[in-house]
């Protein structure tokens, strides 16, 4: 039951993240970039060299892992996918194109507060089963 809570906190951080503002811009006439955009399009990242987005999937499987009460692979695997997630602070100064012809480009100015709220999906992951797993241990 605790796995279940567990994982349903670091799904609903991943979908606070979603509606949240994560890039800013810095050019002042461009909108800034929501969570459920870049959730959609993170996987063309690949070709401005942005790998993070790739630490959804790999998230997802630290929510079987727990659910599982596999707690030490959770976190690992959790852990794993954090260091993926951090890959974005790479993102800020970067040019990115704004359309599929590559024509507009934008620079990247900060990463917003929808970001540092997705990576707190990543770390609830491992801490959470770490502390589950010395709970269990006591029992």
């Amino acid at each position: 039951m605790w796995s279940f809570g567990l994982v349903a906190i670091s799904v609903c951080l991943l979908a606070i993240a979603c509606v949240l503002p994560v890039l800013k811009f810095a050019e002042p006439n461009q909108e800034t970039w929501f969570g459920w955009s870049v959730l959609f399009i993170g996987a063309f990242g690949i070709f401005i060299g942005q790998f993070a987005w790739f630490a959804n999937p790999i998230l997802a499987l630290a929510w079987l892992a727990c659910l599982l009460r596999w707690w030490i692979a959770s976190a690992v695997i959790a852990l794993f996918a954090l260091v993926i997630a951090l890959s974005s602070l790479m993102i800020v100064g970067q040019r990115i194109p704004m359309d599929e012809g590559g024509v507009r480009h934008s620079t990247v100015g900060y990463l917003h507060v929808g970001f540092y709220v997705w990576l707190l999906a990543f770390l609830a992951m491992i801490a959470g089963p770490i502390v589950l797993k010395v709970i269990a241990s006591k029992r």
